[in-house]
């Protein structure tokens, strides 16, 4: 419950390295006085109070913090630019904080350094860019981030999904106990080795399956066969070689689809790659030009085995069962 203004003396503490001001009942503003000696602060949170934060726009802290928590107080209406020196920053909320401008494209480039990340309930606008290629590594497997309550606009499919990893390795053979698994992508990453022949057997229920841009060698293997419900098998951009598994001129042919039943998988999921695009909408873009297939999405069969080293003639064609 402290209330009134935090005292300028604040900025004599020079070895202090956590400030947590949170929840209380401040008000008044804070200026580069208040942290003009606080060269070791790493952790500062100031979130529910009535604070203004009043600094030039120019103005370089002498800290690097690791968490920054100013929810609810007044830091607009031009966004931060003193973040811009806080390199090690992993945790961030500026939420709720009457920011109305655009995000620099230099925070843009930053934000994948970040483990929580919240600029929620501001007035910020403009577009969400593109990210190609993005960052090889990111700081948490399973970051936050909250940007609603504002009024950005754009995609965020190649911001969220489009080449986040560069997985390499063989693919682990704990795979196999995802039995239930209609949709795998494992697209644009750095696998090695051949692909698994237990792909094809206990995978059952396997819609689409997406290995392309990896760096697979040896056959295609003839287990996958088995995949009976497979609609979409791309390969293509690895160093596959031998002959082609006779089956494949049979894949259009392979699944009995019951119009009675069909597989959320299909209904929602969305696939990006080179030469063509499954959009909710059920249409797809291949080689350049688009078809549209409405409600018949699940009779739809791709087949991509570009840009590897088979022999002997390749089925290459978009066939509907």
């Amino acid at each position: 419950m402290l209330n009134g203004s935090i005292p300028l003396s604040l900025g004599k503490i020079s070895h202090l390295e956590y400030l947590d001001l949170s929840n209380n009942k401040m008000n008044g503003t804070l200026s580069e006085i208040h942290f003009v000696n606080l060269t070791k602060l790493t952790w500062f949170s100031a979130s529910g109070n009535s604070l203004i934060l009043q600094v030039n726009p120019n103005w370089v802290p002498p800290f690097q913090l690791k968490t920054l928590l100013l929810m609810s107080c007044h830091l607009g209406p031009q966004f931060p630019s003193w973040l811009h020196s806080q390199n090690n920053l992993s945790v961030l909320d500026i939420s709720n904080a009457r920011i109305s401008d655009t995000i620099p494209r230099w925070f843009w480039n930053s934000i994948f350094q970040y483990e929580y990340l919240n600029i929620s309930s501001n007035q910020i606008y403009g577009e969400i860019p593109d990210f190609d290629p993005l960052p090889p590594h990111t700081p948490a497997l399973r970051p936050i981030l909250d940007l609603s309550n504002n009024s950005l606009s754009g995609s965020m499919i190649h911001f969220i999904c489009n080449g986040e990893n560069k997985l390499s390795g063989i693919i682990p053979e704990s795979f196999k106990n995802f039995s239930n698994l209609e949709v795998l992508n494992l697209g644009d990453n750095e696998f090695v080795g051949k692909i698994p022949t237990w792909m094809g057997e206990g995978f059952t229920s396997l819609l689409i399956l997406i290995l392309r841009s990896n760096k697979f060698d040896g056959f295609l293997p003839i287990q996958l066969c088995r995949l009976t419900s497979l609609q979409i098998l791309d390969v293509a951009n690895n160093s596959l070689s031998g002959t082609m598994p006779g089956c494949v001129n049979n894949f259009s042919a392979m699944a009995t689809i019951d119009s009675s039943h069909q597989s959320n998988a299909m209904s929602y999921f969305e696939v990006t790659a080179y030469d063509y695009e499954v959009l909710e909408d059920a249409s797809i873009v291949m080689k350049g030009s688009m078809v549209e297939y409405n409600s018949i999405l699940n009779l739809v069969r791709i087949i991509d085995v570009s840009k590897n080293n088979f022999s002997g003639e390749i089925p290459m064609e978009l066939t509907l069962s």
